[in-house]
């Protein structure tokens, strides 16, 4: 009680005459009532609890990659986001991470990484992704392909969709963008990614 209360009475604003005021029933209670909540708060940060140090079970809430992947460059932080067309976040997400590409350092490099998210539709959408990057055209149709499934609900999930955007966007013939679907680096590129 001693140390706890006479910090509380210092604690009590002192009268006009600089002479501390006499502790009135109420701020007795109030006293007791901020010592028994401290209390309370100091016995919950002091007891241990498996929310406080989790236990991650192997295979269960990861798994340890033998291989892992090494860096282009080891000297540069590398940042890959994975994301799906027809991901309303994914979509949402755009609007923070071009600015963000914008500001961000030299020594940051940065990657998109289409994957399919386990739909077949996702999948072509993958596959358009690295069509547009063989065809140099990937700044147009990046943002396009969102607009696309997002804004005008088209499914993009026919080669014959991807062309025509490829047509309409980055001025692609037919037979270019064909070819680029059957290229063994395009081809490559969307299985490696699905990987990952």
């Amino acid at each position: 009680r001693g140390n706890f209360l006479s910090a509380a009475v210092w604690a009590t604003p002192p009268s006009a005459a600089g002479t501390p005021v006499k502790p009135s029933a109420d701020n007795k209670t109030m006293r007791r009532l901020l010592g028994l909540s401290l209390l309370l708060t100091l016995l919950a940060c002091s007891t241990k609890t498996s929310a406080a140090s989790p236990e991650f079970n192997e295979d269960v809430e990861y798994k340890v990659v033998n291989n892992p992947e090494t860096r282009p460059n080891p000297q540069k932080i590398e940042v890959r986001e994975f994301f799906w067309y027809g991901c309303p976040h994914c979509y949402q997400f755009e609007s923070e991470i071009n600015p963000w590409l914008l500001r961000k350092s030299e020594d940051i490099s940065f990657k998109r990484v289409p994957h399919s998210m386990g739909r077949n539709t996702g999948d072509m959408h993958s596959l358009a992704f690295h069509m547009a990057e063989h065809l140099g055209i990937l700044k147009l149709i990046h943002p396009q392909m969102f607009k696309a499934i997002q804004d005008r609900k088209q499914n993009m999930d026919t080669l014959a969709d991807i062309c025509g955007l490829f047509q309409q966007f980055g001025n692609i013939k037919e037979d270019r963008c064909h070819a680029a679907a059957e290229n063994d680096e395009v081809l490559h590129a969307r299985d490696h990614d699905e990987f990952l």
